[in-house]
């Protein structure tokens, strides 16, 4: 019998598994294309999924499944407005929710990711190198609009220990028990960054030829260069909380589960700069 928590607890899938579980296993599983920004051949994400698609795939936006009356660009939605945009897509609580990305692994697949944990859905994992790592194995991709899903019952269960807020991170100022990863290029982070905070780029993490996340070693390689023991808690945190969920789930490939995202991020942060210390420069 098929264990899809397996998959799961992995948080990475390798194409030829999900290859080999759609042949054998198509009603358990259920695929979202979360790609975000530009897509491959310079087009935007949505006129590239319906050219070349993984199996039945659906589009999932971060943007779409937001809080529409935040400030700021993707905040999480309600647990209400999650569960009936995860409903339609045609996913219930006994699937395995499997997200790529069109570009590789670096942007909103893995925020659909932590999306999903957030409220309370641990069967998910993401596609390792997206779409350039399914067309390197050779693969077929599915072309045209998807058929409709059937919906589904689903309920979301918001997960606090998975996702800080604004005042939790200003509560964490000074507070040496947690750490806060900072995320964004060097660059940016010397321009300005929360107090206390580490710099770990994402892209350091990232294979530059598989597009996905390094192998093993060589990403217990830079995480272990943050110095953090394992069961510290870790608060990752980038521009507008896209990137981090990169971070996050190569924490938890690694080895680490006291992981929160900072929702807000630094475009949060700065916008309430004139209350919110900020410190410029390498610590």
């Amino acid at each position: 019998m098929i264990n899809l928590k397996t998959y799961a607890a992995q948080a990475l899938i390798s194409p030829m598994q999900l290859s080999i579980l759609l042949a054998e296993h198509p009603e358990k599983i259920r695929i979202l294309d979360a790609s975000y920004g530009i897509g491959v051949r310079g087009m935007s994400p949505e006129a590239v999924f319906p050219q070349m698609r993984i199996g039945s795939a659906q589009y999932f936006d971060i943007d779409a499944v937001a809080d529409q009356q935040a400030p700021l660009p993707h905040t999480l939605p309600s647990p209400e407005d999650f569960a009936d945009a995860v409903g339609k897509l045609g996913i219930s609580h006994e699937h395995l929710v499997v997200i790529y990305d069109q570009t590789g692994i670096v942007n909103a697949a893995c925020r659909a990711w932590w999306m999903f944990r957030v409220f309370g859905h641990d069967l998910v994992c993401v596609l390792d190198g997206g779409v350039p790592a399914w067309h390197a194995a050779g693969l077929p991709f599915a072309t045209g609009t998807p058929e409709e899903p059937v919906p589904q019952n689903f309920s979301a269960n918001y997960r606090p220990e998975r996702a800080a807020s604004y005042q939790e991170m200003r509560g964490l100022i000074g507070d040496s028990r947690t750490v806060i990863v900072d995320t964004r290029p060097p660059e940016r982070f010397e321009g300005g960054h929360m107090p206390g905070a580490r710099n770990l780029p994402t892209a350091a993490l990232i294979d530059p030829h598989t597009r996905g996340l390094l192998e093993k070693t060589a990403l217990s390689e830079q995480l272990d260069s943050l110095g953090i023991p394992k069961e510290t808690p870790v608060v990752t945190s980038c521009n507008s909380g896209v990137t981090a969920c990169v971070t996050a789930l190569a924490l938890f490939v690694n080895g680490y589960e006291n992981i929160k995202v900072y929702d807000g991020s630094w475009s949060e942060w700065r916008q309430q700069e004139f209350d919110s210390p900020v410190v410029k420069g390498f610590e």
